[in-house]
């Protein structure tokens, strides 16, 4: 079966829903669809609705206005698969005053002696969203259909077709082939004269083909002129007589579907299951993510624990006596304070130590300078009287003073509800955290 093809005969669904889009020149905010229900080739129901309130069914065949899909021939090269998909929007590039990126290209069913295919053209971005009302409707879409193709057409004839939906502008056109369709004026005497001029064209000697026409909506005083014309005039809806056909197993009556390339997963449907693999990637990608990272937690869990155990080992081989390892960095500063004692040295971080330091470095400041002290965490806070308080240049000696006796100093404001004025001088060893 050639790609694009809505099969006919014993693939064609016995009982289903055909929609006909409105067309984009018409489209309002409602949004009504004009839909006819089957049975084998028995209509059971028609009627207008908007896409919600369609009736249920399994699969829906979809078919877009005539004005809304342009059916042309081209000589298609030999290509498949992605390189088809790119050369087909160059091929009709002279033929429309659209960007042809913009389009969508469906191949037709056969290749002509010349080479030569039908293409139908559509507007991608329209009918992707169209596709993805329908997916999000719930709605499977079997089948996108031009509906200029939907009409019979007997061998050695023309099928020539004037309607007007609700609310819609009328639309005439003119079925010549398979796959040919030629969009026509809507007043009768242009109808005529374009008749006349393919009846001109055709070979001399040729019978001129018989035409069957569905023709609505003309008042009686612009009918069409049939004088001269193999015109047949037909009863009911095209579309009817189209059904029983390919219900029948008229594989001629088929027409090429519009789902091709990006859309033959069905459209809407399509684009959901695209964007299902790209969450299921990105969830594979945060899956690879999550176990790198706890590789990564592992390699720091290991790496923390060696050097633990190597600093463990250290104190154990410094201070023999410790017998039970709880904090290293503590126990090892503990042990290095013991050692101190014993070699009658004090600890610079002791407060005697620091209290002292701070009386020399203080001792140019006038007697009950400091109102108060404060040791937490090797640390002595001194608190200054507002007479105490000195210029810049003086507190830049005292912290250079203190730095050369191995401590930092530094000169905090006071917190909130100090007396006005007040400074707190802040010794602690020079390195200590």
């Amino acid at each position: 079966m050639a790609r694009g093809v809505f099969s006919a005969g014993p693939n064609w669904p016995a009982r289903g829903l055909i929609v006909r889009a409105p067309a984009r020149a018409d489209e309002t905010g409602a949004r009504r669809f004009a839909w006819l229900q089957y049975e084998g080739g028995r209509v059971i129901g028609e009627g207008h609705a908007a896409l919600e309130a369609l009736p249920a069914a399994a699969a829906v065949v979809l078919l877009l206005a005539a004005s809304d899909v342009v059916l042309t021939r081209a000589l298609v090269p030999p290509l498949s698969g992605a390189r088809l998909r790119e050369a087909l929007p160059n091929l009709v590039e002279d033929m429309t005053l659209s960007d042809p990126s913009t389009l969508h290209v469906a191949l037709g069913q056969t290749r002509d002696a010349a080479g030569q295919m039908a293409l139908a053209l559509v507007e991608r971005a329209w009918l992707r969203a169209l596709l993805e009302r329908f997916a999000a409707a719930g709605r499977q879409v079997a089948a996108v259909l031009p509906e200029s193709l939907c009409v019979p057409l007997e061998a050695q004839s023309w099928t020539l077709v004037r309607q007007q939906e609700q609310g819609e502008a009328p639309r005439c056109w003119l079925r010549l082939g398979q796959e040919e369709v030629l969009a026509l004026p809507t007043e009768a005497t242009a109808v005529r004269a374009m008749l006349d001029l393919l009846l001109a064209r055709q070979s001399a000697g040729q019978s001129p083909p018989r035409i069957d026409a569905w023709l609505e909506g003309w008042s009686d005083g612009d009918s069409l002129d049939t004088a001269g014309l193999n015109l047949q005039m037909q009863q009911g809806s095209p579309l009817r007589a189209w059904l029983v056909r390919v219900a029948g197993g008229r594989r001629d009556s088929a027409p090429l579907s519009l789902l091709q390339h990006e859309f033959a997963s069905g459209g809407g449907a399509g684009w959901a299951r695209r964007w299902r693999r790209v969450a299921l990637l990105l969830l594979v990608l945060a899956g690879v993510q999550l176990a790198g990272m706890q590789w990564h937690w592992q390699q720091l869990r290991s790496e923390r624990s060696t050097i633990q155990a190597d600093m463990s080992a250290r104190l154990r081989a410094l201070f023999p006596e410790t017998s039970v390892i709880l904090d290293v960095p503590l126990q090892m500063a503990q042990g290095v304070a013991r050692l101190r004692a014993a070699a009658g040295r004090s600890d610079p971080g002791d407060f005697t130590v620091m209290t002292a330091v701070a009386a020399q470095l203080f001792a140019t400041l006038p007697p009950n300078a400091a109102r108060a002290l404060s040791y937490t965490e090797r640390s002595l806070r001194i608190r200054l009287a507002p007479q105490a308080l000195v210029d810049g240049a003086a507190r830049t000696a005292l912290m250079t003073a203190a730095a050369q006796a191995g401590y930092e100093l530094r000169f905090e404001e006071m917190p909130a509800g100090a007396a006005p004025a007040e400074a707190q001088a802040v010794l602690r060893v020079k390195g200590a955290s």
